[in-house]
Protein backbone atom coordinates (compact mmCIF):
# COMPACT_ATOMS: atom_id res chain seq x y z
CA UNK A 1 0.00 0.00 0.00
CA UNK A 2 2.72 2.63 0.86
CA UNK A 3 4.16 1.80 -2.73
CA UNK A 4 0.65 2.49 -4.50
CA UNK A 5 0.60 5.46 -2.04
CA UNK A 6 3.79 6.89 -3.31
CA UNK A 7 3.10 6.09 -6.55
CA UNK A 8 -0.09 8.48 -7.01
CA UNK A 9 1.66 11.04 -5.50
CA UNK A 10 4.45 10.52 -8.08
CA UNK A 11 1.83 10.76 -10.14
CA UNK A 12 0.94 14.34 -9.64
CA UNK A 13 -2.18 13.56 -6.78
CA UNK A 14 -1.58 16.68 -4.19
CA UNK A 15 -5.02 16.21 -2.54
CA UNK A 16 -6.56 13.78 0.61
CA UNK A 17 -5.79 10.25 -0.33
CA UNK A 18 -7.98 7.32 0.93
CA UNK A 19 -6.76 3.35 1.14
CA UNK A 20 -9.62 1.07 0.93
CA UNK A 21 -8.72 -2.98 1.59
CA UNK A 22 -9.64 -6.51 2.37
CA UNK A 23 -8.58 -7.74 6.01
CA UNK A 24 -5.59 -9.87 4.11
CA UNK A 25 -3.68 -6.25 4.78
CA UNK A 26 -4.77 -5.40 8.43
CA UNK A 27 -1.90 -4.83 10.77
CA UNK A 28 -0.99 -2.49 13.15
CA UNK A 29 2.51 -1.65 11.06
CA UNK A 30 0.36 -1.08 7.47
CA UNK A 31 -2.12 1.78 10.29
CA UNK A 32 0.77 3.24 11.58
CA UNK A 33 2.75 3.74 7.96
CA UNK A 34 -0.69 4.77 6.24
CA UNK A 35 -1.31 7.54 9.31
CA UNK A 36 1.98 8.66 9.31
CA UNK A 37 1.85 8.98 5.53
CA UNK A 38 -1.45 10.91 6.13
CA UNK A 39 -3.40 8.64 4.53
CA UNK A 40 -7.20 8.12 5.20
CA UNK A 41 -7.37 4.27 5.30
CA UNK A 42 -10.90 1.57 5.23
CA UNK A 43 -9.25 -1.71 6.18
CA UNK A 44 -11.89 -4.73 6.62
CA UNK A 45 -10.58 -6.47 10.08
CA UNK A 46 -10.50 -9.86 11.37
CA UNK A 47 -12.46 -10.81 13.84
CA UNK A 48 -10.65 -10.39 17.15
CA UNK A 49 -12.00 -11.10 20.49
CA UNK A 50 -12.48 -7.38 20.88
CA UNK A 51 -13.79 -7.03 17.53
CA UNK A 52 -16.17 -10.16 18.35
CA UNK A 53 -17.53 -8.14 21.50
CA UNK A 54 -17.94 -4.70 20.11
CA UNK A 55 -20.03 -6.58 17.57
CA UNK A 56 -21.93 -8.25 20.41
CA UNK A 57 -22.84 -5.49 22.16
CA UNK A 58 -24.15 -2.96 19.68
CA UNK A 59 -28.18 -3.34 20.68
CA UNK A 60 -30.05 -4.14 18.47
CA UNK A 61 -32.17 -0.94 18.09
CA UNK A 62 -28.75 0.28 16.37
CA UNK A 63 -28.93 -1.97 13.60
CA UNK A 64 -30.48 -0.16 10.46
CA UNK A 65 -32.17 -1.97 7.11
CA UNK A 66 -29.92 -1.97 3.76
CA UNK A 67 -30.85 -3.04 0.33
CA UNK A 68 -29.69 -6.19 -0.62
CA UNK A 69 -30.61 -9.22 -2.96
CA UNK A 70 -34.14 -10.00 -3.16
CA UNK A 71 -33.95 -13.15 -1.41
CA UNK A 72 -32.56 -11.48 1.78
CA UNK A 73 -31.73 -9.31 4.27
CA UNK A 74 -29.05 -7.06 5.19
CA UNK A 75 -28.07 -4.32 8.65
CA UNK A 76 -25.42 -1.66 9.65
CA UNK A 77 -24.59 -0.68 12.48
CA UNK A 78 -21.13 1.01 13.68
CA UNK A 79 -19.41 1.09 17.08
CA UNK A 80 -15.90 1.95 18.12
CA UNK A 81 -13.32 -0.36 19.04
CA UNK A 82 -9.61 0.62 20.74
CA UNK A 83 -6.30 -0.82 19.72
CA UNK A 84 -2.69 -0.40 20.36
CA UNK A 85 0.24 0.35 17.92
CA UNK A 86 3.76 0.35 19.95
CA UNK A 87 1.57 1.28 23.34
CA UNK A 88 -0.46 4.11 21.99
CA UNK A 89 -4.33 3.63 21.74
CA UNK A 90 -5.95 4.12 18.60
CA UNK A 91 -10.10 4.06 18.81
CA UNK A 92 -11.24 3.65 15.15
CA UNK A 93 -15.02 3.57 14.10
CA UNK A 94 -15.57 -0.03 12.99
CA UNK A 95 -18.82 -0.51 10.63
CA UNK A 96 -20.62 -3.98 10.49
CA UNK A 97 -22.58 -5.61 8.06
CA UNK A 98 -24.67 -8.48 9.01
CA UNK A 99 -26.74 -10.50 5.96
CA UNK A 100 -29.27 -13.42 6.37
CA UNK A 101 -31.05 -15.17 2.98
CA UNK A 102 -34.62 -15.42 3.45
CA UNK A 103 -35.09 -18.00 0.48
CA UNK A 104 -35.94 -21.43 2.31
CA UNK A 105 -33.88 -23.15 -1.13
CA UNK A 106 -30.73 -21.15 -0.36
CA UNK A 107 -30.43 -21.09 3.32
CA UNK A 108 -29.10 -24.58 3.43
CA UNK A 109 -26.56 -23.73 1.03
Amino acid sequence: MVETVNRVRRAGATGPITIRADKGFWSRKTVKKLEGMGVEWFIAIPRYPNVKQAIEDINDSDWVDIGYTPDGVAQVAETMIVFKIDKTEHTVRLIIRRTRLTDPEQQPL
